[in-house]
């Protein structure tokens, strides 16, 4: 059932992504208020979500350092903030199909950033990966 999950969780992702580029072609709103709009209604489920799990309030028991404030900094405002917009204003101009598949380089870029803040490798496979995305992506705005 986990992998049937999974495979959803992708097709409703998708699904927002093209109901979001249709909303954004409309000019009815801007990415940045777009962004905004769907992640106060994530985070308000996200609350109603912890409140009926019984885990409201255990980010208390976090041991706060410096690093993990700005890991968590860094995840709001680059990662959410910047990038999504970004990500909705391509949206905007560009095909959906395009913008998806760049979107698959989203886990590569994740593991770019492994030997910055974790000090790991960089595999042999990172490179392959990054390789056959690009490839990709080219083929595809060629077309």
């Amino acid at each position: 059932t986990a992998d049937l999950l999974q495979i959803m969780s992708v097709v409703f992702s998708r699904y927002g992504w093209i109901k979001a580029q249709e909303i954004l072609k409309t000019n009815d709103f801007q990415p940045y208020q777009l962004n905004g709009f769907t992640f106060t209604i994530s985070g308000l489920l996200a609350l109603i979500y912890s409140f009926f799990n019984g885990t409201l309030g255990e980010f208390y028991n976090i041991n706060w350092s410096f690093y993990l404030i700005f890991l968590l900094f860094y995840t709001l405002v680059i990662g959410n903030m910047i990038a999504y917009t970004l990500y909705g204003a391509a949206l905007k101009k560009y095909n959906i199909t395009l913008i998806s598949l760049a979107g698959l380089s989203i886990p590569l870029f994740t593991h770019l950033m492994g030997p910055f803040v974790f000090g790991e490798p960089i595999s042999f496979y990172f490179f392959v990966s990054l390789s056959f995305l690009f490839l990709a992506l080219y083929i595809f705005y060629k077309k």
